[in-house]
């Protein structure tokens, strides 16, 4: 019993061991490194007028649409930039367009006069606005107001989303990570920038922390890229190690910051429940309940007195006397003799041989 106890813990205090930290090193100090970077920076989503960008209500243009996942998106034509997304385009006078894989074709689009005033674009958007294009365009005859609607909350142009699963590395990691040791995840951070004007000296951090601290545990390190032009997206996939022992819900959360723009954030969770270490310390808990149960037993019976043990004999050597008495109790009772019987002898028979 003795020595399962100690196997299981040594086993459980090994596999630990191997997720924590070297002394002076902190948990967050080099704890990722970039396992995937081939998307970098792409353009995302497009919209492009083909010849020039201007023209008066009621004309028509040729537009080109694409980069779009979603099958139909809908264009239309915004003032103020379209900083406020729908809320400043001509909904009315909004076209349905049909997206197809590698389609350059153009599309005729009519231009109506947005309610903001010019710097006005077109805004080509998916259904659920999760994909969005702008180009810079001038309405002929329209308003313009350089700093307009300046004091009002903007919102941001940026589309941030992060992604964490746990790594793969094999059955080893495996059996240590349902031990509660350091474990791996691949963190996959995108942005995508919505505005039609270039964002410049982006800040993309990333981190992870207990389901109810706001204490980073660990520390994800992004190369970012200090400028991302206007409908290109950017995306980089990094492994990072959450230190020892791992047990519940992480939340992993991603910030983005540009001068003059919002900060913008977004998170998701992930959760491990080593099931091997919850079992290692019901194995012990049941070992001490019964080793516990034992004692207690022994008690009740009075099995923990032992008998003296006997005096250990002084071997005899040849030659030697020996006083009998003292191995003699004389002080014992001795038992009476068997009685005589007297034999009667036949005739002639001598008393004596």
């Amino acid at each position: 019993m003795t020595r399962r106890l100690a196997a299981c813990l040594l086993v459980a205090i090994v596999a630990v061991g191997f997720g924590v930290p070297a002394a002076g090193q902190s948990a967050d100090a080099d704890d990722t490194a970039a396992i995937e970077d081939a998307q970098g920076v792409s353009d995302g989503p497009f919209v492009r007028v083909s010849g020039t960008n201007a023209a008066r209500p009621g004309e028509r243009v040729v537009i080109v649409v694409g980069g779009f996942d979603a099958d139909f998106v809908t264009t239309q034509v915004c003032g103020n930039l379209g900083r406020r997304g729908s809320i400043d385009c001509n909904q009315v006078g909004s076209d349905s367009i049909e997206t197809l894989p590698d389609d350059t074709r153009g599309s005729w689009f009519t231009i109506t006069e947005p309610p903001l005033p010019c710097p006005c674009v077109l805004r080509t958007a998916d259904s659920s606005n999760s994909e969005v294009a702008l180009a810079e365009f001038t309405v002929l005859g329209h308003p313009f107001e350089v700093n307009l609607l300046d004091n009002e909350a903007i919102p941001n142009p940026f589309v941030v989303d992060i992604d964490v699963v746990r790594a793969d590395e094999g059955r080893i990691e495996a059996i240590k990570s349902s031990l509660g040791s350091a474990t791996d995840y691949d963190v996959t951070v995108s942005v995508r920038n919505q505005w039609v004007q270039p964002v410049a000296n982006l800040t993309v951090t990333a981190w992870a922390a207990r389901r109810d601290s706001s204490t980073a545990i660990t520390t994800v390190t992004l190369d970012a890229p200090e400028t991302l032009g206007s409908s290109q997206a950017w995306q980089q996939t990094v492994r990072a190690t959450l230190p020892a022992i791992v047990d519940g819900e992480t939340v992993w959360r991603v910030e983005v910051t540009a001068p003059s723009v919002d900060r913008v954030e977004r998170s998701t969770t992930t959760s491990y429940t080593p099931w091997l270490l919850y079992v290692l310390v019901a194995v012990l808990i049941v070992d001490l309940v019964v080793l516990a149960a034992r004692f207690v037993l022994r008690r009740l019976r009075g099995d923990d007195t032992e008998a003296d043990p006997p005096e250990p004999t002084t071997p005899i050597e040849p030659g030697e006397i020996i006083d009998v008495r003292e191995t003699i109790d004389l002080r014992e009772p001795v038992a009476p003799a068997a009685p005589v019987t007297e034999v009667e002898l036949a005739p002639g028979t001598p008393d004596r041989p």
